[in-house]
């Protein structure tokens, strides 16, 4: 079910690209409350072992981690059910990384000399400036309300700041190839539909306007094409 959705998600028409991604949102899943926000230097810890349930021996390194909130504060995001418990501290639920790649980082990726838990410093784009594509990974929900809380939230995400980028990701498991498989990404290797574990691309689903290209005046009354009339 979760699959589904996130398929119809990332085929979904993109809507105009956001200046950020917000640094915290809720979203309302049956009686939960799932907050998602950046995760910090004080989380890598609890992330580094959620990681390693999940993916073991893909698992980011603290070493690489650290890197890449150094280079970029919402590279790693955590996803906490408010629902479970009125503590102060909701439980950890699942979590997911956004990093913004270099041109070096594009280039290592597409040569798959680097996979997402090995991507280095100078792969992420400091600040997000100097963005010329997006890699999506590590994503990870213990539960059917933490994958859809997740999934609303990429959608978002996909729809508006990624949308005019490449993003990159690489299939673990089978119902991740059959995701990304329908939602149109491709093995950066050869062009042909997702494998496990190859790295693949999904080309922008916004075009971006081409700075060169001078905007079109708007004609006011009285004007023609050529000038004043």
């Amino acid at each position: 079910m979760i699959a589904a959705v996130l398929i119809k998600l990332l085929a979904a028409p993109a809507r105009k690209a956001q200046a950020l991604i917000q640094n915290r949102s809720d979203v309302v899943i049956g009686p939960s409350i799932h907050e998602i926000r950046p995760a910090d230097e004080s989380d890598l810890l609890k992330l580094r072992t959620l990681y390693r349930d999940y993916f073991h021996g893909e698992a980011p390194s603290l070493d690489a981690m650290r890197a890449w909130l150094s280079r970029y504060q919402r590279a790693l995001w955590l996803v906490k059910d408010r629902g479970r418990s009125r503590s102060e501290t909701p439980p950890l639920v699942g979590s997911f990384k956004i990093l913004p790649l270099t041109k070096r980082g594009v280039e290592a990726l597409d040569r798959e000399e680097v996979f997402g838990s090995t991507l280095a410093e100078r792969h992420i784009a400091a600040r997000g400036r100097g963005v010329v594509a997006y890699y999506v990974g590590d994503v990870v929900g213990i539960d059917l309300g933490a994958r859809a809380a997740i999934t609303s939230r990429l959608h978002e995400i996909l729809a508006g700041e990624l949308a005019q980028f490449p993003v990159y990701a690489r299939p673990l498991t089978r119902d991740g190839r059959r995701v990304m498989r329908a939602a149109g990404f491709r093995c950066v290797s050869d062009g042909s539909e997702p494998e496990i574990p190859k790295m693949c691309r999904l080309e922008p689903r916004l075009s971006a306007p081409d700075p060169g290209t001078p905007r079109r005046r708007r004609r006011s009354k009285g004007q023609n094409e050529n000038g004043p009339g």
